[in-house]
């Protein structure tokens, strides 16, 4: 994607040393995929889910990037050539990619903070077009003059490093395909688009890739990029999706049930006697510090075993110990709130709606039919 208008334009100035028949083969062969792209995109859209929305913007964006050999090659008009020329969406791509991610880990994504990591690079988009046109500089070198390589470079690191935290979260996924699958993505797409950022910086000062041979090999891992994207953009959709994502947990490597060993017996200990849940703080690697194993067979033992996740088993304790600490005479002095922070919640918000999910009531009314004797 970072070179390949350039290489479409480096394929043209090759025409006296070699055919130009591979080069439109290729070009060809991404505008038919591209169509493919946008279909799937627009179906994405209006799928109905958050995380299926922002997946569409950002098929969309990916598709833009065919846009500049057509219009270049294509459309003789200059005032369109220019606007084309400075028209730089994949600004958006790593915002899109890390908020389609949020959107996947926490399906309440709120509107202010899609809207807080799209700003920039919309006033980006906005502003290009709006500087060239005001100082009237040449389409094809304006962005060399505003650092537009190096711009997008940052702001695409910025948004790996958050994607690389956000797909590491031990509680984020349902089961273990998932977590592949959605990890998997992120580190392709992510990588692919930083690597490609690399590169146009250092073209952009040594000149490395004008060669015939490298835009061959850039123009094809592009293609590959689009026909990836194809396949993951149809499998999320809903009607798709359950039969790639929505699995039983795999089952664990030899190796993981091998280490389970008394695993069951620490695990019944550790949460009835020690009652390590009670402590607001505790996470994967605190948990599997206390049972001297990792956290790989823990999350194996949970998804496997107990069919549960992480937090989902840990707020079950809690409301467990909630409902004994209810009537002990010891947190008496308590309102609800204070028990189920002695209980191993941390926030209100969170307590209560473990707790619905849990009991099928609220704190409230479970304290007032227990009193009631029902």
């Amino acid at each position: 994607m970072a070179f390949f208008a350039r290489s479409i334009r480096l394929g043209r100035s090759l025409e006296s040393i070699m055919s130009t028949a591979g080069v439109e083969y290729i070009e060809g062969a991404v505008y038919l995929v591209a169509i493919q792209l946008l279909i799937i995109a627009l179906l994405n859209l209006f799928a109905g889910k958050k995380q299926n929305l922002i997946l569409g913007f950002f098929l969309l964006v990916f598709v833009d990037t065919a846009r500049s050999s057509f219009v270049y090659y294509h459309l003789d008009n200059q005032v369109i050539q220019i606007l084309a020329g400075n028209f730089h969406p994949n600004f958006f791509f790593g915002p899109f990619l890390y908020l389609y991610l949020r959107a996947i880990v926490t399906p309440d994504l709120s509107r202010k903070t899609i809207f807080s990591h799209l700003i920039l690079p919309f006033l980006i988009i906005i502003a290009v077009p709006a500087y060239v046109f005001s100082f009237q500089h040449e389409f094809d070198h304006s962005y060399r003059n505003i650092f537009l390589y190096e711009t997008r470079f940052m702001i695409t690191t910025t948004y790996y490093v958050l994607g690389l935290r956000l797909i590491y979260m031990e509680h984020a996924w349902k089961n273990v395909k998932q977590e592949r699958r959605y990890r998997s993505f992120f580190l392709i797409v992510a990588s692919y688009l930083l690597i490609g950022g690399l590169l146009a910086l250092l073209n952009k000062y040594l000149q490395f890739m004008e060669s015939a041979g490298a835009f061959y090999v850039d123009a094809i891992i592009y293609l590959g990029m689009f026909i990836y994207l194809v396949y993951y953009g149809i499998t999320e959709l809903n009607w798709m999706k359950n039969l790639f994502v929505k699995s039983k947990p795999l089952i664990p490597s030899l190796t993981a049930q091998e280490m389970y060993g008394d695993l069951p017996a620490r695990f019944n200990r550790i949460f009835t006697e020690e009652k390590i849940h009670s402590n607001p703080k505790l996470n994967m690697e605190m948990l599997a510090d206390e049972l001297q194993t990792n956290t790989s067979v823990i999350r194996d033992y949970l998804t496997v075993k107990l069919k549960t996740s992480f937090y989902s088993f840990i707020n079950e304790k809690r409301v467990e110990e909630f409902k004994k600490n209810l009537f002990n005479k010891q947190y008496e002095h308590l309102d609800l709130t204070g028990i189920a922070y002695a209980s191993g919640f941390s926030s209100k918000a969170t307590f209560n709606r473990a707790f619905k999910r849990i009991e099928g009531i609220t704190p409230r009314e479970f304290r007032e039919k227990t009193l009631n004797g029902q």
